[in-house]
């Protein structure tokens, strides 16, 4: 290709692909910056160009340090891939990745991964993405002796420093004033960001996790006449605000208000996003020591049960349970269920496997049912036909191109599905006349549905908006576990209103099986 022969130095090439990088896939992140410092005076407009300049000199230090002549190449092409699919769904959903979004993007199966992509999305990458690799390819980059090129990237490297230096320290009050007050504009950032974040798994990963610790071996149940079984509901991406029972103007739980459930209205999920969020939902320490380290490397709640001599089963319709069932007996309903009848993944398929379970059951049950929900951005493929209860709604595979009400429509038609769903279940629960029953479905986190711009889920939690982390809380008990259990009604309805997290969740499993354990902490249970 003749317009390619010209050589370019190598350091020109560095510069104008950080000029690139910058510009071309950080426009969302432009404009969140602008509206957040504006141009009011001039320690805000020199701050504006300050980040600017910080950004592509960035990106140039990385590029001069790993691109070297046999790797600067494939290293260009890997950023300009990566920032396409970033700035994508970034733009479209507002969504950022760091840790937590990496590890949630590592455990979602090919299946839910299709669901992120659309023909925007192709699209988008195509030309942000593969046209400028193409380019990149072709063009022939010139580089000078080992000793010489040493010599120039250094000098770049410090000249770089320098000028981040200066521009820091000429007006560092007003700048890191700015910064203070903008902390996290930072996860904004396309690719930097990202890359940032996966150092710091990669980092966290290497290090030693040491010995498995058991927690709550000293577990045993007290003694009671009638034995338990409880179900208990991971939910996905269910918002409390659009819950009928919770006032939601849309009549979303049809089937649950005749069911004497109790609503949890004021809730604070323990992350955004299901890798964080499930594991923590059953973290016996608190969402303020939870790392997914020490999750992985813990018992859980789950655990304790078993110590106690529940026994405990985990049934997953969505993807995988996030090391939680690693040490119990677990029943998975995609990987069995892949190609087959489409109805198969509707979350009525617990309902049959939980009669299975149920069936020869003579001891203590915990059935743990992981539903797919309310799942995104495909709302629609969450709930049969004849449940689509709100129309018009979004069939669209990117729902920011849908209108607010159809969008709103495809959500709350999963809603409704759900309710139908833990009607059912409640159902069974009823039937077992014998033993002391509960349902308590809680799920993982929100998700924002363009609100402020933003779609999706799995925001850092210091950005995060109230809609990704006021997740749907339940629960359902008979009158025979309130009874037999002295469970103070009253007082468990008290919590509707106040503000509730994912840490009573551990505690309330264990007070309503009776179990004693140093690790049990009646404080957090929903039924002290």
């Amino acid at each position: 290709m003749f317009f390619f022969k010209k050589k370019i130095k190598f350091y020109y090439f560095i510069f104008f692909l950080s000029l690139f990088i910058t510009f071309v896939y950080n426009l969302k992140f432009l404009k969140i910056l602008y509206v957040n410092i504006g141009f009011s005076n001039f320690s805000s407009i020199y701050f504006f160009f300050a980040i600017i300049i910080a950004i592509i000199s960035t990106v140039s230090i990385l590029l001069l340090i790993f691109g070297q002549k046999y790797t600067l190449k494939p290293l260009a092409i890997f950023l300009i891939i990566l920032s396409s699919i970033l700035s994508f769904y970034n733009q479209q959903f507002g969504v950022t990745v760091d840790e937590q979004m990496i590890i949630n993007t590592l455990q979602t199966d090919i299946k839910e991964a299709m669901d992120l992509m659309s023909v925007g999305f192709f699209t988008h990458v195509l030309l942000l993405g593969i046209i400028p690799s193409f380019i990149i390819y072709f063009i022939q980059i010139e580089y000078g002796s080992l000793k010489k090129d040493l010599l120039i990237r250094g000098s770049l490297f410090l000249g770089i420093i320098a000028v981040i230096a200066t521009l820091t320290f000429i007006n560092f009050k007003q700048v890191s004033f700015i910064v203070r007050e903008n902390n996290t504009l930072n996860q904004h950032i396309t690719p930097l960001y990202t890359l940032n974040s996966a150092y710091r798994l990669t980092k966290s990963s290497l290090v030693s996790q040491g010995k498995f610790v058991k927690l709550g071996e000293d577990a045993k149940l007290l003694k009671s006449e009638k034995k338990t079984i409880g179900i208990m509901v991971v939910g996905e991406t269910a918002r409390a605000d659009r819950f009928s029972l919770n006032g939601y103007q849309k009549e979303t739980n049809p089937y649950l208000k005749n069911k004497s459930v109790i609503s949890f209205k004021n809730t604070l999920s323990c992350g955004t996003a299901t890798a964080y969020s499930v594991p923590c939902m059953f973290y016996l320490n608190g969402e303020k020591n939870f790392t997914q380290a020490k999750a992985k490397n813990e018992s859980n709640v789950l655990d304790v049960l078993s110590f106690a001599g529940v026994k405990t089963v985990w049934v997953n319709n969505n993807s995988s349970c996030k090391n939680v069932c690693t040490r119990i007996e677990s029943i998975d309903l995609i990987k069995g269920n892949q190609g087959e009848d489409k109805n198969n993944n509707y979350d009525e398929i617990l309902l049959d496997t939980t009669n299975k379970i149920l069936k020869d059951n003579k001891s203590n049950l915990l059935i743990v049912l992981h539903t797919m929900g309310s799942h995104g951005p495909r709302y629609y493929k969450r709930y049969p036909e004849k449940f689509a209860k709100f129309k018009p709604y979004c069939n669209n595979d990117t729902p920011q191109n849908c209108s607010k009400d159809d969008l709103n429509n495809a959500f709350d038609n999963t809603i409704v599905y759900t309710d139908y769903v833990l009607s059912r279940l409640i159902e069974i629960l009823k039937d077992k006349k014998d033993y002391n029953t509960f349902l308590l479905y809680a799920s993982d986190h929100g998700e924002s549905l363009g609100e402020n711009g933003i779609y999706l889920h799995g925001l850092p939690k210091t950005i995060a908006p109230k809609e990704q982390r006021n997740f749907a809380m339940i629960l359902w008990l008979s009158d025979k576990i309130v009874k037999n259990k002295n469970i103070n009604l009253a007082k468990t309805k008290s919590l509707t209103n106040k503000q509730v997290t994912h840490d009573y969740i551990p505690h309330t499993l264990l007070n309503f099986f009776g179990v004693q354990s140093i690790v049990s902490k009646k404080d957090f249970s929903l039924i002290n």
